[in-house]
């Protein structure tokens, strides 16, 4: 493993796990104290980095699976993924398999809510008027321009407000 691979593990910042984010502060300080080669000697935080990419890469595997291009959005159900519990939404792996794509829809389920989150690729030109947070603020939810995650109790009110969504912003985007 070399360095480029301990830096690509550290850009991803996962909130949702304190373990990781402590690990990540204290990888930090200690390629900052001995050097990147020294941390590389460490089959503790080898380990870790292995196990980190090791589940990204299966992450990546459902994503696919459940992925869905629908014009301009891609489109994931992820409720019924096998190891959802542990999945994270797909930040950008939606504009790696589908470079064309503007936008991407995730319906996931976090303990008794299902989110739905719209996010806009950021490498694509999107019409400037549509703010998925403003939009997200009206189901429970919220964020910014660029992405809105809203709440829902049942699952059927979820799929059809991504659908509603899907339609939208492929109509508008």
């Amino acid at each position: 493993m070399n360095g480029l691979k301990i830096a690509s593990l550290l850009r991803f910042v996962d909130l949702e796990d304190s373990n990781y984010s402590n690990f990540r502060l204290e990888l930090i300080k200690a390629i900052e104290k001995d050097g990147i080669e020294e941390v590389l000697k460490n089959k503790e935080y080898l380990e870790f980095i292995e196990n980190k990419q090791i589940q990204k890469q299966i992450d990546r595997k459902v994503y696919k699976e459940h992925a869905k291009l629908i014009d301009k959005v891609v489109f994931y159900d992820l409720t019924e993924a096998t190891n959802s519990d542990i999945l994270k939404k797909p930040r950008f792996e939606s504009y790696y398999w589908y470079p064309e794509s503007k936008f991407h829809v995730v319906i996931q389920k976090r303990d008794d809510v299902y989110l739905v989150t719209a996010a806009k690729n950021p490498w694509k030109k999107t019409n400037p008027n549509i703010h998925l947070g403003k939009m997200a603020k009206e189901f429970n939810g919220g964020g910014h321009v660029g992405i809105g995650v809203m709440r829902f109790e049942k699952y059927e009110d979820a799929l059809k407000k991504a659908k509603e969504l899907v339609e939208y912003l492929n109509k508008n985007g």
